[in-house]
């Protein structure tokens, strides 16, 4: 990018700012209507197929066993504590199922809601720091329109709800910057940090104050030497006193959010809860890979690339020419807010694609306000240092295959990531624009011809039958993909997102309206389960043999024992199945059955009301399923 075409970026002034104070009729319609848009894409189809292995019915039966118990302390699931997450995420899913019934729609509802709230914050959040209204719709749909989003908001998790905390509290922090201090603004933000302390510990926390601190570190350290160009300083009280009362009041706030739960599910549980939580989910995750979950410290690079596949070639293009805008103080505060966050989740040892989400909104932003403020994004003078880029590659390359070769080693391996990282960003960084933007051209491209294609070839190997509309669905992503790469390639970058957006609700209906109802036959949970709701007494003996998937807890409302296929688990199982006193319920897959069978003669007197093949989409392979009862 030119030094000339740098300089047209429009300066940022209180004026620009303050657009939030008075905003138009129809900046804040646009805001509705982006919600009620995202919040029907959202929704649905919600109810329309079952809970989601392994994490969706957790947090369902939790929240439902909340209802039927009326215990809202302690989280159960299975008649065991469920020590994963703090309480908040199960309170916020007992409204819509107290409303609506315990069904797959109320369980996803809220979360639903926090995605679309999610994109009409990014809306306003872009015309607070000076966007235009363009560059604030791009942010709000990359956004939206994200697969990363997408997913968590059709899920009833965490993230979604905890993404609009960290939203809300950043926004509510930068109107505190350039409106003046307000206590309602004060209060709010430190409620909503303590809110994200109940949803799930401390991963706001840590968001919020490296964005905090790195900020005002960053602007205080331009201001000393004088380098600040344009936006005020960091308008931090010199008045010591008053800010450390304002803060004292604030962690006041938090703890009056945090503390009545904390103290009553210490006492309930002897503390075992608290300490379990530090323990495993902060410290645990933090140090070390839990749940084989594990990647390398390049993991989230191609995650993020994927979370933004709409605005591909303007995010491997734009952003090295933001360097030079640091005396912006919305390009340093989103900086502030993605790059500790980036590297803190690329150095966890424990990694999940949805881990990355906190920082997500402040790329997308970063990418508008690029794609908005540069009449010409990219600069096609090719930058002599091709050569080192590719050698800083192929290192990059080196480093990551050997870290994964020689992960289980403990720190090499994560050294070793750190440098792939390094070299990596290097590479990117040296890489001539042309050929950046050109890559994320073919990336789109490739990236949705090859998953138009796996359509119908998934469904033949599922043989769900709608070959031909699978087919049919893939030629038309095919020719998508091939226009939306063409058009990229072009620089032709409103009809470009135009198509790359429209991709994405393509594939979302193509889901919807295709995919989960031919694949929803293949689950067995919702009819097992719901049979052992309906004809079960509630004080039944049950067991789960082979198939042991959390949804089949959600869906029967009981709690299902978990039992191996050893001898002495068998003779368990025969025991209660030849008990006529009691009745009994064994959910067990075909091959363990004849297992047992061809060694021991099982009691005669049961019943299979219910027996098909299925296919275990958690674990991958088809299963038969068995239910016998006595």
């Amino acid at each position: 990018m030119t030094d000339d075409e740098m300089k047209q970026v429009p300066a940022f002034s209180d004026e620009s700012t303050s657009l939030w104070k008075n905003l138009p009729w129809k900046k804040i319609l646009y805001g509705v209507i982006l919600f009620v848009a995202f919040a029907f894409l959202y929704m649905y189809g919600n109810g329309e197929h079952s809970l989601w292995d392994r994490d969706e019915p957790r947090y369902a039966d939790a929240a439902q066993r909340m209802l039927k118990t009326g215990d809202f302390v302690l989280p159960m699931f299975n008649d065991e504590t469920r020590y994963d997450k703090p309480i908040l995420v199960y309170w916020l899913m007992d409204i819509p199922m107290k409303i609506l019934g315990i069904n797959e729609f109320s369980a996803r509802a809220m979360q639903s809601l926090a995605g679309a709230g999610v994109v009409a914050c990014v809306w306003a959040f872009a015309l607070m720091l000076g966007l235009s209204m363009t560059g604030a719709l791009v942010a709000a749909l990359a956004c939206g329109f994200s697969p990363l989003l997408l997913m968590v908001s059709k899920a009833c998790t965490t993230d979604s709800i905890l993404l609009l905390m960290i939203v809300s509290a950043l926004m509510l922090h930068w109107s505190q910057l350039y409106r003046g201090f307000s206590w309602w603004r004060h209060f709010l933000f430190w409620v909503i940090l303590g809110l994200s302390v109940l949803q799930k510990g401390h991963p706001a926390l840590i968001v919020v104050g490296f964005a905090y601190w790195i900020d005002y570190l960053w602007t205080m350290s331009l201001t000393r030497y004088d380098k600040l160009v344009q936006g005020p300083p960091h308008p931090v009280m010199t008045d010591r006193r008053e800010q450390l009362r304002r803060t004292a009041i604030g962690i006041g706030v938090l703890l009056l959010v945090v503390l009545p739960w904390v103290l009553s599910v210490w006492f309930k549980t002897d503390g075992e809860f608290i300490k379990t939580q530090f323990r495993e989910h902060v410290v645990g995750h933090a140090a070390t890979s839990m749940d084989s979950h594990w990647g390398p410290a390049v993991y989230y690079v191609p995650v993020l690339c994927f979370a933004l596949i709409t605005v591909l070639p303007v995010l491997l293009t734009a952003l090295p020419g933001l360097h030079r805008q640091i005396d912006l103080h919305s390009v340093r505060f989103l900086i502030s807010w993605f790059i500790p966050g980036f590297l803190i989740f690329s150095l966890a040892g424990t990694k999940l694609p949805h881990y990355i989400l906190p920082i997500l909104p402040a790329l997308a932003l970063l990418t508008a306000y690029s794609l908005s403020c540069q009449p010409q994004i990219v600069s096609w003078r090719p930058v002599p240092r091709t050569h080192l880029a590719w050698s800083l590659l192929v290192c990059s390359l080196l480093a990551l295959l050997t870290s994964v070769i020689i992960r289980k080693t403990g720190w090499p391996a994560s050294l070793l990531g750190i440098v792939s990282l390094m070299s990596l960003v290097g590479a990117w960084w040296l890489t001539p624009v042309t050929v950046l933007w050109r890559i994320g051209a073919v990336v789109i491209g490739v990236l949705g011809a090859v998953l138009s294609v796996s359509l119908p070839v998934a469904l033949i190997y599922l043989r769900t039958g709608h070959i031909l509309w699978g087919v049919l669905c893939a030629v038309i992503g095919i020719i998508l993909a091939c226009w939306t790469c063409v058009f990229w390639w072009q620089r032709n970058i409103k009809v470009a997102v135009a198509l790359g957006m429209g991709g994405i609700l393509f594939v979302w209906c193509v889901l919807v309206f295709l995919v989960l109802p031919s694949i929803e036959p293949l689950r067995p949970s919702k009819p097992f389960g719901q049979w052992i709701a309906a004809n079960m007494p509630e004080n039944s003996k049950l067991f789960m043999v082979g198939y042991k998937e959390p949804s089949l807890v959600f869906y029967s409302g009981r709690a299902l024992r978990e039992t191996g296929t050893v001898p002495e688990e068998r003779d368990i199982v025969y025991k209660a199945l030849d008990d006529e006193n009691t009745s009994v319920g064994v959910v067990i897959t075909r091959d363990v059955w004849n297992q047992w069978t061809s060694t021991k003669n099982p009691p005669p007197f049961f019943g299979i009301p219910l027996e098909g093949d299925y296919y275990q989409f958690q674990k991958g392979g088809r299963c038969h399923l068995m239910l016998l009862v006595r």
